[in-house]
């Protein structure tokens, strides 16, 4: 039976090379903290048509895309910009 392997361009960390990035990534925060900014994760999966408004069919092709338990159709989140903005405009009216 054939191995299975990482896909190629895709890297695994572990042991030091995980925790240089956690340093890095901390080091980050705080420096953009000091300004002000604040820190934010999005969900991975996010309803298609979040992504298709502005983007439209050529990215639909590019996305994976599957229907949840309840019908709707969602997708593996391909960006992050309009996760963010759909966080800000639903922060905005609280």
């Amino acid at each position: 039976m054939e191995q299975i392997q990482r896909l190629n361009g895709m890297n695994d960390l572990a042991g030091v090379s995980w925790r240089r990035l956690q340093i890095v990534q901390a080091q980050l925060q705080d420096f953009l903290g000091s300004y002000g900014y604040i820190p934010i994760d999005t969900p991975i999966l996010e309803a298609t048509e979040l992504f298709l408004r502005k983007s439209g069919g050529e990215l639909a092709t590019q996305m994976y895309s599957f229907r949840d338990p309840s019908g709707k159709l969602v997708s593996l989140r391909p960006e992050y910009t309009a996760s963010i903005m759909r966080h800000y405009i639903e922060c905005a009216n609280e």
